[in-house]
């Protein structure tokens, strides 16, 4: 039951940062310019740090190891966040609806 649960968690956490990574480093969200809004080394920490993720991610679904309770809680919280990240963002930065809902930027410490 908990290899099950584990292996669903890191499919979705696969998918939900695999999306959000594409939705920021790539020309999905035209409108939104990560280089310009996080800065150089904000930039390259985001997308390093996410790639990783990304990868790590894919490794355990593939992998389909058995995890401990606490770890397999942790990976469905993270799945939780990132699926409604990527849902989120996609809304707000059209690429679901093709209606942006936010036409300003966040302030980010660069």
């Amino acid at each position: 039951m908990l290899d099950r649960l584990n292996l669903l968690a890191n499919a979705v956490m696969f998918v939900g940062s695999g999306l959000f990574y594409l939705m920021l480093f790539s020309q999905a969200v035209p409108a939104f310019d990560a280089a310009k809004q996080f800065g150089k080394r904000s930039y390259w920490t985001v997308r390093i740090g996410l790639s990783f993720f990304v990868a790590g991610s894919l490794f355990g679904t593939l992998m389909m190891y058995e995890a401990s309770l606490p770890q397999v809680i942790r990976n469905i919280g993270t799945a939780v966040l990132f699926a409604w990240a990527t849902f989120y963002h996609a809304k707000k930065w059209g690429v679901v609806s093709k209606v942006r809902r936010h036409t300003g930027s966040y302030p980010v410490v660069k």
